[in-house]
């Protein structure tokens, strides 16, 4: 497995999001969801940004750069607590 599907199965088995959600609000076919969810291919960015958005995470968070997850943390939020 890859990091970026570690980390997505790891948001969908802690929120409850089954593939197949994951994969109609994401605008992908079953089929590529499961290549991305079991490792076999990594979406293009475009995909990897909705997938993002639509988590309430960073695309860096999915690329496995070393971030927590961020969830649903508005940038006003962001800079309030970085700014206090």
């Amino acid at each position: 497995m890859s990091i970026f599907s570690d980390r997505i199965n790891g948001i969908m088995s802690k929120r409850h999001i089954s593939q197949k959600q994951l994969a109609n609000w994401a605008n992908v076919t079953e089929s590529a969801m499961s290549y991305y969810v079991n490792g076999a291919r990594t979406p293009r960015i475009q995909v990897i940004s909705r997938l993002a958005g639509l988590l309430g995470v960073t695309t860096d968070y999915l690329l496995g750069a070393d971030v927590p997850e961020k969830e649903n943390e508005s940038q006003y939020q962001y800079l309030q607590r970085n700014l206090a």
